[in-house]
């Protein structure tokens, strides 16, 4: 859960105990407000933090794919070969394997999946698209 879930999971928490401590919906809704004002503010710098925090991974990705360093553009791929090949490894000889090592290698193995049919279709639906708009 990223920083603004958990700040509006713990805003859902307190004003659910609001509800319980106050009586009257006028002071509920009083209390509900002023809670609300001093939020605000916070969830607005979580949010511009976490837009802040993915330009400054994807800043990181495209100084990687620009470097001329053969480590630096393919240690993502390297990792997911090594995760993969300890998984097999494990498998063949009856080792556990930790629930998250699993989850690391899914994240990393779909999200390479992702990225790369994101990469091989985008010039086909921008061509799409720019051959829709312009009507032909």
């Amino acid at each position: 859960m990223g920083l603004i879930g958990k700040i509006v999971d713990g805003l859902g928490k307190l004003l659910g105990g609001v509800d319980e401590l106050v009586t009257s919906d006028e002071e509920r809704l009083k209390v509900k407000q002023q809670v609300a004002e001093v939020i605000s503010p916070l969830l607005a710098q979580a949010q511009e933090y976490e837009v802040r925090l993915l330009e400054a991974k994807s800043r990181l990705i495209e100084a990687e794919m620009k470097s001329d360093s053969f480590l630096a553009k393919n240690w993502r791929p390297f990792t997911m070969v090594v995760l993969a090949s300890y998984i097999v490894v494990s498998t063949i000889v009856g080792a556990d394997i930790p629930d998250r090592m699993w989850d690391v290698f899914y994240l990393g193995f779909g999200g390479y999946i992702v990225g790369r049919s994101v990469e091989k279709t985008a010039g086909t639906v921008a061509a799409a698209a720019m051959k829709a708009k312009d009507g032909k």
